[in-house]
């Protein structure tokens, strides 16, 4: 793209500016996998930033957490595969707020 963009006449800041408004890069950051500056993704500098809360959100302190947002998931699954009213029933009621 950049080099589309180059070759269409565009300067090299402007390519930089377009790529980055265009990018998914910007909508993406790499998986936290614990608590370290390469999050054990890599043994080299990660290319994307990394999000701020990587220190305290991450795969390995939500596998120490039994409230983590891993383990509630694993127990609605499991609700949901062994309770027949998830299945088969019906909600009502009105939503929140």
């Amino acid at each position: 793209m950049f080099a589309a963009l180059r070759a269409a006449g565009a300067i090299p800041m402007t390519c930089w500016a377009i790529l980055a408004s265009k990018s998914r890069d910007n909508s993406r950051k790499p998986m936290q996998w614990d608590n370290g500056k390469t999050l054990v993704f890599t043994q080299g500098e990660p290319w994307i930033n990394l999000c701020n809360n990587y220190a305290n959100v991450n795969v390995a302190a939500a596998l120490s957490d039994e409230n983590s947002v891993l383990y509630t998931y694993q127990k609605l699954i499991a609700l949901r595969k062994t309770t027949a009213c998830t299945d088969l029933g019906r909600l009502s009621g009105s939503p929140p707020g």
